[in-house]
């Protein structure tokens, strides 16, 4: 794995448990070939809800866009 990975959980997600996260997290980080990163909102269940968690979710995501996304990629149509 080398693609750059943000992880974000609710701590009480029912659905995919903090805990599958975290092992994911460790796994990834271990393999060593790729930034990892892991986010547990608390009290969170499956969708992060409350507003300051979404905020800060939000923010953590365009972050992380702006700073592994390419934005000088040229982009062609193949039929020019």
């Amino acid at each position: 794995m080398t693609t750059p990975l943000l992880i974000q959980v609710g701590e009480r997600d029912d659905r995919v448990p903090a805990e599958q996260s975290i092992q994911f997290f460790e796994a990834v980080r271990a393999i060593g070939k790729a930034p990892v990163k892991l986010v547990i909102y608390p009290g969170e269940p499956h969708g992060v809800r409350q507003p300051r968690h979404r905020r800060d979710l939000m923010s953590r995501n365009v972050e992380w866009f702006t700073r592994w996304i390419p934005t000088d990629v040229e982009v062609t149509r193949a039929d020019r």
